[in-house]
């Protein structure tokens, strides 16, 4: 693809086609709708093309909302389930407090109870013998009899410690036993809203995947023109995406990061994965800019725009590059997606659970209003 043209910023290009009627992208190019390529076909140009591009961007957007409420319903589950893990390691630690300090009492009991057996053997059992042949006084007998009964009373003290020590340490395992019962049942329950999740981010998936395909037919029709690209919704083709530059030793930051980023589509978005083999968003970010040689923070979408906006390398979509990165946040303040910007109007992404690394349309739903040009 070295022959091809070098892409542009990102408004420029959003202003061709399709993708411009919902962009609020569009105030920041000041050019007009540039006029179709030649190479376009009739039916590439018309009608059918058109409304295939805006069902194409219809599905996207569902598809991303579903796996958003997926990605999120992963998080939650992942953190029930670290939740359910340490409340099972609470409940063997008491238990085996409770083990402990029933085996305590126990012995403390057998202790008392030998001790109080020994007592009576040795002063009640030589009582009238002491009388007879020691001439020991009542007084003396009384005294050794108040010195056997203290440690009698002593040792039931004993017992009666470690008995309350053995009840407590028993309430303490019911609480932690509670405690993991519904810890366990809450990761169950968020295992299966995850599920459930997955489950319709796929299906949302396929019907994308199923309009796509049907678009790749009417652009492998209609050449790699950008504005081609650009008018019937930019697809996920690989004739669609921006010549990578000169190779590895002339190539700029954002080309090895584009280039890194566009050898990983089709390779599966894992949760916290950040390669070789699968991705999620920040993870395929991570990776892409770490084979470029440049650290952008850590594995984290909010760090990475966080780690931008410290280093004063955030810059107007306007004047997006490829290689820059894109942010996405539901206005709470943390960003929830990230994305490299590819050129020609198209991102490579790690999008949600059950999909693949893709080149896809630009998405200005949620959209932040500064990329990350870390170059």
């Amino acid at each position: 693809m070295a022959g091809r043209k070098r892409a542009g910023g990102l408004a420029a290009v959003l202003m061709a086609g399709a993708l411009i009627a919902s962009s609020p992208l569009a105030a920041l190019a000041d050019q007009p709708t540039p006029a179709p390529s030649s190479t376009v076909s009739t039916d590439t140009s018309g009608a059918s093309a058109r409304e295939l591009a805006a069902r194409i961007v219809a599905l996207q957007r569902t598809a991303e909302e579903k796996g958003k409420v997926a990605e999120q319903a992963g998080e939650k589950a992942n953190a029930a389930k670290a939740a359910s893990d340490a409340a099972a390691q609470e409940l063997t630690a008491a238990t085996q407090a409770a083990d402990d300090a029933a085996a305590h009492a126990a012995e403390t009991r057998a202790r008392a109870s030998a001790v109080a057996a020994q007592l009576a053997r040795t002063n009640f059992g030589t009582l009238p013998l002491d009388l007879m042949l020691n001439g020991r006084s009542a007084e003396g007998i009384l005294g050794g009899l108040s010195t056997s009964s203290q440690l009698s009373v002593q040792s039931q003290l004993l017992f009666d410690q470690a008995k309350a020590q053995q009840i407590e340490a028993e309430r303490l395992r019911g609480v932690a036993d509670a405690a993991a019962t519904d810890a366990s049942a809450a990761a169950d329950a968020a295992a299966t809203a995850w599920t459930a999740a997955k489950k319709e981010a796929a299906t949302a998936k396929t019907a994308v995947d199923a309009a796509l395909a049907e678009q790749a037919g009417l652009l492998a029709q209609s050449g790699d023109d950008p504005a081609v690209c650009a008018s019937v919704g930019s697809a996920p083709v690989a004739a669609c995406l921006p010549s990578a530059g000169a190779g590895p030793k002339g190539a700029s930051v954002g080309a090895k990061v584009v280039r890194y980023a566009t050898a990983q589509i089709g390779k599966p978005y894992v949760f916290a994965a950040a390669g070789p083999d699968a991705y999620d968003c920040s993870g395929l970010t991570l990776a892409a800019y770490a084979s470029a040689g440049v650290a952008i923070g850590t594995h984290s979408a909010t760090n990475q725009y966080v780690t931008a906006k410290a280093r004063h390398d955030l810059v107007p979509l306007a004047d997006a590059k490829p290689g820059d990165l894109l942010f996405y946040t539901d206005g709470g303040g943390d960003m929830y997606h990230v994305t490299i910007y590819a050129g020609n109007g198209l991102m490579l992404e790690a999008p949600y659970p059950g999909a693949t690394v893709r080149a896809a349309p630009v998405r200005t739903g949620d959209l932040v209003a500064q990329a990350a040009h870390f170059g």
